[in-house]
C-alpha cells in the first residue's frame, strides 16, 4: 500500500505541485493557472510555490506582466523526486493541451524546446497527423497566449514523418535528442521511443 505524497510532504498543496513541476509537461506556470490546474486556493499556491523557490525547486522570470515559475532542471533531488512523485499516481492533466485532439486527426505530438528547456531544439510543438487549418491556428493561438510567448511548432503528414524516419531525417534526430515529452502516441511501433506524459 502506497503513501500518500501529502502524507509524505505535508501538504496536499505541496505533494500536488511537485507532480505537476517534476512529471509531465516541464512548462512554467503562473499562480493562477497553478490553482486551476491543481484545485487548491490561491494563497495556499503562493505559499508552496515560494516554499519550493526557496529551496532551490523552482525559479521565476516574469513574462507579459506575469510571474512564472518552472522548475531548475538543475535542481540536485530532481531526478529522485520526479521517480518518487512517478510512484504516487498520474500527473495532473495540462489543460493548456487539451484543445490538441479536436484540430483533426492527430497520430502524435512531442513536445520539445520551450517546453523541455532544451536550448536550440528546432522545434517546441511537432505534431503529425491530419489536422485542420482552422483548429491548428486557434489551438496555437491558444497556446501562445496562455504562455505569453511565441511558440515554435511543426506540422508533417504520417507520410512525411515515416519517410524523414526512414531517412534519418536530421531534423527529426535534433528533435529526438532533445528528450521530448510525448503527449499522443497512437503510430505506437513506428514512432521512436521517448518519455511519456503521465
Amino acid at each position: 500500500m502506497g503513501i500518500p505524497l501529502e502524507r509524505l510532504f505535508g501538504s496536499r498543496t505541496r505533494a500536488k505541485l511537485l507532480v505537476l513541476f517534476t512529471g509531465g509537461v516541464r512548462r512554467p506556470y503562473y499562480v493562477r493557472e497553478l490553482a486551476r490546474l491543481v484545485n487548491e486556493r490561491v494563497n495556499s499556491i503562493r505559499r508552496e510555490v515560494e516554499n519550493l523557490r526557496g529551496i532551490g525547486l523552482l525559479q521565476t522570470h516574469l513574462r507579459a506582466g506575469k510571474k512564472f515559475y518552472t522548475v531548475n532542471p538543475t535542481f540536485s533531488l530532481l531526478d529522485e523526486l520526479s521517480k518518487l512523485t512517478a510512484k504516487g499516481g498520474k500527473s495532473i492533466a495540462d489543460q493548456l493541451f487539451e484543445g490538441v485532439r479536436r484540430i483533426g486527426n492527430v497520430r502524435l505530438v512531442l513536445l520539445t524546446g520551450f517546453f523541455t528547456q532544451t536550448k536550440n531544439a528546432p522545434t517546441d510543438i511537432l505534431i503529425v497527423g491530419e489536422v485542420k487549418p482552422s483548429p491548428l491556428r486557434q489551438f496555437i493561438d491558444t497556446v501562445q497566449e496562455e504562455l505569453g510567448r511565441d511558440i515554435n511548432f511543426t506540422v508533417m503528414s504520417i507520410d512525411e514523418y515515416e519517410y524523414r524516419r526512414k531517412m534519418n531525417d536530421h531534423f527529426l534526430r535534433e528533435v529526438m535528442r532533445a528528450q521530448p515529452v510525448e503527449l499522443i502516441n497512437t503510430l505506437v511501433q513506428r514512432a521512436p521511443a521517448v518519455p511519456s506524459l503521465r
